[in-house]
C-alpha cells in the first residue's frame, strides 16, 4: 500500500490478499511458484512506460482514497486472512476485530 502512495508500479503475487485490495488497472499480477511471470512482469513493466505509468497513477489514486483507519482496516484484513479468518482471531490471547463496514 505504500508503493502504490508513492505511485510506484506493481507487481505482486496472485493471491487472495494481494486481490482484496488491488485490480489489474492498479497492479501486474503473477504465479507465487512462476518465477518466469515474475521476470516476465518485472521487464514488461520497465519496457512499458505508458503501462507502468497508468498502474501506478491508478495505485496511486486508490491509495489516496483511502484514510489512515481504511488503512489500518486493510492491514488487519490481510492478517486475519493469512490467519485463516475473516471476521474475528485469537493469537497469543489477543482478540483482533474487524470493523463491519467494507472499505473497498
Amino acid at each position: 500500500m505504500e508503493a502504490m502512495a508513492c505511485g510506484c508500479p506493481l507487481v505482486v503475487s496472485d493471491i487472495a490478499a494481494h486481490r482484496e485490495i488491488l485490480d489489474d488497472r492498479t497492479a501486474f499480477f503473477v504465479s507465487p511458484d512462476g518465477p518466469g511471470q515474475v521476470a516476465y512482469a518485472i521487464k514488461t513493466t520497465l519496457q512499458s512506460s505508458a503501462l507502468a505509468q497508468a498502474r501506478a497513477q491508478a495505485g496511486k489514486a486508490k491509495a489516496a482514497a483511502w484514510g489512515i483507519e481504511d488503512m489500518a482496516l486493510l492491514y488487519e484484513r490481510v492478517y486475519l486472512n493469512l490467519v485463516g479468518t475473516r471476521d474475528t482471531a485469537t493469537l497469543h490471547g489477543c482478540k483482533l476485530r474487524t470493523a463491519e463496514r467494507n472499505v473497498f
